[in-house]
């Protein structure tokens, strides 16, 4: 984990940059459309916590699970949750 918003956010794009075309293509339209339903958290309470709390074991994926208990999905929500609050530092959302 990077302390310093600038750096995670280069390391992130870095990653991204790793992706298959059509696989970065649609995770940032994916990205785009959660950074979208976020600007109306104050009337459907969906802020960019709550929505990568939904969707980072679907974007993500489970690790492998060696045990019945659940995986600890905190990085992977702390990953997009970023993603979605940061869209615009990250895929030059609007732009």
């Amino acid at each position: 984990q990077h302390k310093s918003l600038d750096l995670k956010i280069s390391s992130i794009r870095h990653a991204l940059f790793s992706l298959p075309k059509q696989h970065y293509a649609t995770l940032k339209y994916m990205i785009e459309h959660l950074n979208r339903v976020s600007l109306h958290a104050a009337i459907n309470k969906m802020n960019s916590h709550n929505l990568a709390t939904v969707f980072a074991p679907t974007l993500i994926g489970p690790a492998e699970i060696t045990s019945s208990v659940l995986p600890d999905m905190t990085t992977d929500i702390l990953l997009i949750e970023t993603l979605i609050s940061q869209c615009d530092n990250i895929f030059n959302c609007g732009r």
